[in-house]
């Protein structure tokens, strides 16, 4: 136990280069007899902890809170260690900030915009994942499964707190993925690629099939800030949307 700063440090950095959320316990104030000291850190990750806060019932509470804070918070907590069933009996506060390795963006259809989107996403704060069904897919690291098993899967992917964008090779397939995922919570930002005619048509089919007004409402269909024509085009349209309502979302936290 002890001031293990400078190795939590490092292992924050790695896995924030890695893409992977953490979060930043540090020990703000302490009164009295404890096991820790202001400035002790820890660092919680999904399966495993780096650095300490001074052990025992404290560092339990300080994990668990830390593993239920939501993306972008951040918590103060207050203990009184006799409270917690520590001996010491002293009180300690710890300051927990939940820091993104990048927010995850789901690209339905692996063609030539998903091409694109997913290597300027990817430099610019998203983990991007692409999801087609055919095999001749050129995208890196597409998760490829037949039609019937994509469009099943997606209840599974819990894209509530993701970016979805859907551009598959045909109209039909954008909206059996739209209504299948608006039947479930609504994402952070859902962009359908098409213009302004497909965009009507698809609004009116997901009202008719009984998706409410309020996320029809908030579909990004025509995707994308501008006009743009070539693939390459309307990734960079696509990736400027993204960072700007990503930019609206942290401001309002």
């Amino acid at each position: 136990m002890g001031d293990d700063t400078e190795k939590v440090f490092k292992k924050a950095i790695e896995s924030l280069d890695d893409g992977e959320d953490i979060v930043l316990a540090t020990v703000v104030k302490t009164d009295g007899p404890t096991p820790s000291r202001e400035g002790f850190k820890m660092l919680i990750l999904k399966d495993s902890v780096c650095g300490s806060v001074g052990g025992g019932e404290l560092e339990k509470l300080v994990i668990e809170r830390a593993r239920k804070l939501g993306k972008g918070k951040s918590a103060l907590i207050e203990a009184d260690l006799g409270d917690i069933g520590m001996s010491c009996g002293g009180e300690v506060s710890v300051f927990l900030e939940h820091i993104s390795g990048g927010d995850e963006l789901h690209i339905f259809g692996g063609g030539n915009i998903a091409f694109h989107l997913s290597k300027i996403a990817s430099e610019i704060g998203f983990k991007p994942l692409v999801l087609d069904y055919r095999e001749d897919v050129r995208v890196e690291s597409t998760m490829i499964n037949p039609y019937p098993k994509l469009l099943e899967m997606v209840p599974s992917l819990n894209l509530e707190q993701k970016y979805v964008v859907i551009a598959t090779d045909s109209h039909e397939k954008d909206y059996e993925i739209a209504r299948v995922i608006l039947n479930g919570e609504m994402p952070i930002y859902l962009g359908v690629i098409g213009s302004e005619i497909k965009a009507k048509e698809l609004k009116t089919r997901l009202k008719e099939s009984g998706i409410s007004s309020s996320k029809i409402d908030k579909i990004h269909c025509p995707i994308g800030l501008v006009k743009a024509k070539t693939p390459a085009e309307i990734a960079v349209s696509i990736a400027a949307e993204l960072i700007l309502d990503r930019s609206h979302k942290m401001d309002s936290i």
